[in-house]
């Protein structure tokens, strides 16, 4: 009975392993397709080519850099870098990193990755590898490996269970240890000779199946440790690369079986025990007949707490399974929401190749791209308060092109009964970041809208100048803001709008974008009904942005040589 019982345990966890073989090799393969999708979204989109074109006719790497570093890839911790190659030979990083000389990374760059060690810095990475649809430049993002497998592998099987990715081709084998995830390079030899866990890999891949069984190894001061481990080998994986393996001590499988069933038999031998003593003292003591019922009652009772006991600690352990599964599904449905980014694509180049009187197409698109916009902007815009422009190249820019191109934008989303008035009154430029700023009146426009819709209103856009700064300027004709909320608008999570219908991140944004260009923003009510907000920025001086290049220029210089 025991050796039937230790088996059945022992299969019903080997199917357990097996699941978390899948489910890593699972999360492997959605992080490299992720990883391609969003590549392919960034290179071939149009700020890319114009990014090229700019390279391509004077050599200007700022462009390029400006669009790899806006990148939502940037923002995961596993990334360390893109790479710009050109017809096999580096040529620039996104982090002005010009001075390391990586190795030319070999491989197809249709969707592949591969294993790249940089002899330089000695230092692991996967290398996703794509190339450019417009021009002969190739783009090599390069993932840590650890903190890659760190993302992959949940702390729920990192705390229990000994998880390793194994690549035979290169010999790299990533697991995890007490304090953090490890990789080793083995020759054949080597592996072969260790006689342990990865020796049992590597076996996996040369015959090409899945195997569940049980190995031994030198704990050291005479103990031997004993593990069950699942292995998938690469050819059966999804991700096609790393085999998959997950491990874990027999005695954390049995024991605690074991200890239930002792429990049940003592329990079960105590209440025989007592039923043989109730009914001896019934046949000698019949005098006490009615108390012996009573006292057999009170056993029966017993039997069924026990057997209650029993039950409840069966249903526990098996909430536990289920709360595990929980944790492990809940990281994989959020790494869903990165997914949105093609469909952003898709619905933007409907966008741009179709015109707004074409009705239901136009219409159907634009619903799209501002259904999956508000959903990635969600996470994106959280981190971004905190993020500062590192190593971009601030510029001038024309606030009558600015709030054009804010207008453009908006398009077919301003309703018929909002008119737009424009009042320009400074011939200066700003000094600063087209994207961002454009990012920052186009919220403060779309704040604007909601607050005047469903009513006529009028949106006013302005700027001036002082001589020394530059002054933007969004009104409406509104309900105005509650002089209470004045002092706290701009803080993050704040907004006044109903569940659903905000974040509460557009403001503090816009408040972090202007802190950023050294300037700052305002909120007021127009004596005449309707909120003002007037941003203050910085004037374009052609003297101090050309000594800030040249600084720039001479700093990268000095880097190379």
């Amino acid at each position: 009975m025991m050796f039937v019982t230790r088996k059945a345990i022992l299969d019903e966890h080997d199917r357990h392993l097996y699941d978390l073989a899948c489910m890593v090799d699972q999360n492997l393969s959605n992080e490299i397709v992720r990883c391609n999708v969003e590549i392919d979204a960034l290179i071939n989109s149009g700020f890319m080519e114009y990014s090229e074109t700019l390279f391509e006719q004077n050599g200007d790497k700022t462009a390029i850099r400006e669009v790899l570093n806006a990148s939502s890839l940037m923002t995961q911790e596993y990334v360390t870098r893109f790479l710009v190659w050109n017809e096999d030979r580096e040529l620039f990083s996104n982090d002005f990193a010009d001075n390391h000389q990586y190795h030319v990374v070999k491989g197809n760059a249709e969707g592949g990755y591969q294993i790249y060690h940089d002899d330089t810095a000695d230092c692991d990475y996967i290398a996703v590898v794509r190339r450019s649809i417009h021009s002969d430049l190739t783009y090599v993002l390069l993932i840590d490996i650890e903190a890659f497998y760190g993302k992959l592998v949940s702390n729920t099987i990192y705390d229990h269970y000994w998880t390793v990715l194994y690549d035979v081709h290169s010999g790299l084998a990533i697991h995890n240890d007490p304090d953090e995830p490890v990789h080793n390079y083995f020759t054949e030899e080597e592996v072969l000779a260790r006689d342990d866990g990865f020796t049992l890999m590597y076996y996996a891949e040369e015959s090409g199946e899945s195997v569940t069984q049980s190995y031994s190894y030198d704990i050291g001061e005479g103990l031997v440790g004993h593990n069950r481990f699942t292995i998938i080998p690469s050819n059966l994986t999804k991700n096609g690369e790393f085999g998959v393996g997950v491990s874990v001590y027999e005695n954390e499988i049995i024991k605690p079986a074991e200890r239930r069933f002792l429990c049940t038999l003592g329990a079960s031998l105590t209440m025989a025990f007592g039923i043989a003593l109730a009914v001896f003292y019934l046949i000698h003591s019949n005098r006490r007949a009615k108390e012996l019922a009573a006292e057999i009652a009170a056993l029966e009772r017993q039997n069924e707490l026990s057997s209650d006991l029993l039950r409840r600690q069966e249903e526990l352990s098996h909430h536990q399974k289920l709360e595990t599964i929980g944790i492990l599904t809940a990281g994989i449905a959020h790494e869903f929401n990165n997914l949105l980014s093609p469909i952003m694509s898709g619905s933007m180049l409907i966008l741009e190749n179709t015109a707004s009187e074409e009705g239901e197409l136009y219409d159907n698109a634009l619903e799209i791209y501002n259904a999956s916009y508000k959903a990635k902007q969600l996470v994106a815009n959280i981190s971004k308060l905190s993020r500062k422009n590192n190593g971009t190249h601030m510029k001038a820019v024309s606030p009558e092109k600015l709030i054009d191109g804010v207008i453009g934008v908006m398009g077919g989303t301003i309703p018929k009964n909002i008119r737009i008035q424009i009042n320009i009154r400074t011939t200066k430029n700003i000094l600063g970041l087209e994207n961002e700023l454009g990012h920052l009146l186009l919220n403060l426009a779309l704040n604007a809208i909601q607050v005047m819709e469903p009513n006529d209103g009028t949106l006013t856009f302005e700027a001036w100048d002082d001589g020394d700064h530059i002054f933007l300027s969004v009104s409406d004709t509104g309900k105005g803001i509650p002089p209470e909320n004045l002092d706290t608008i701009f803080e993050p999570f704040f907004t006044t709008k109903e569940s659903g219908k905000g974040t509460g991140l557009g403001l503090a944004i816009a408040q972090q974008t202007a802190i950023t260009h050294d300037g700052s923003i305002a909120a007021e009510n127009n004596p005449d009904g309707g909120a003002k907000f007037t941003v203050k920025l910085r004037i374009f001086v052609e003297n101090e942005t050309k000594n800030n290049s040249d600084d720039e220029n001479k700093n990268e210089s000095d880097t190379r040589s």
